[in-house]
């Protein structure tokens, strides 16, 4: 997967994703998160669509509360998510506002993997670095 690296944890998955801009850093964040809850080459079936809004005060927490969201979409849409279009990722007000999209297809058993709980606020970073901006994320499973 491209600009996507998972890190080293003892407990948990850890990754960072990166991106040109902030948004496709977002996607990546995504792509990696259901590239651990789901085989992404296995996911078939009838389409999903489903869209997210979030606010936040910080960057790290923005990622996490959105990627939180998925999360819970995938669970009661019962779906797995495999395209992500962020709208806009902007500060608004003093909070961080994301607006976006996730495309995928309905669960089955064939393309399921590995269950995550949750997206964690542990160790969390998003910050631009030699041009590119870097988000790292702790999954609870």
């Amino acid at each position: 997967m491209k600009d996507i690296v998972f890190l080293d944890h003892t407990a948990d998955v850890m990754f960072e994703a990166s991106g040109k801009t902030l948004e496709e850093a977002f996607e990546n964040s995504a792509l990696a998160l259901f590239s651990v809850i789901c085989h992404l080459e296995k996911v078939k079936g009838k389409k999903v669509e489903v869209k997210i809004t979030e606010k936040a005060n910080t960057l790290e927490d923005l990622f996490a509360f959105a990627l939180n969201d998925l999360v819970g979409e995938s669970d009661a849409n019962e779906a797995f998510y495999t395209r992500f279009k962020v709208e806009k990722i902007a500060q608004e007000k003093g909070e961080w506002v994301l607006k976006g999209k996730a495309t995928g297809s309905t669960m089955t058993p064939e393309a399921g993997n590995t269950h995550v709980k949750s997206v964690t606020f542990h160790e969390a970073s998003v910050e631009k670095k030699n041009g590119k901006w870097k988000a790292k994320i702790l999954l609870d499973i």
